[in-house]
C-alpha cells in the first residue's frame, strides 16, 4: 500500500455515494413528473395507467 490510500479510498466511496444518490434522485423526480412515461413500459392498460399515475403523485405529495 502506498501513502494517503485509506483516504483516496475514503474520497471514492463518498463520490461514488453522492453520485448513486444524485442518480436515484434524477429518476425518482423524473418518475414523479412523468409518471405515464414510466407506467407505459409495464402495462398500457388504461385503468392501470390512471391508478398508476394516482399512485405516483399521492406518494410523491404524502412525502
Amino acid at each position: 500500500m502506498f501513502a494517503g490510500a485509506g483516504e483516496l479510498a475514503l474520497r471514492a466511496a463518498w463520490t461514488d455515494a453522492a453520485l448513486a444518490f444524485a442518480m436515484t434522485r434524477a429518476v425518482g423526480l423524473l418518475t414523479a413528473a412523468f409518471p405515464r412515461a414510466r407506467l407505459t413500459l409495464f402495462d398500457t392498460e388504461p385503468a392501470v395507467l390512471d391508478a398508476g399515475s394516482w399512485t405516483v403523485c399521492r406518494t410523491w405529495v404524502a412525502s
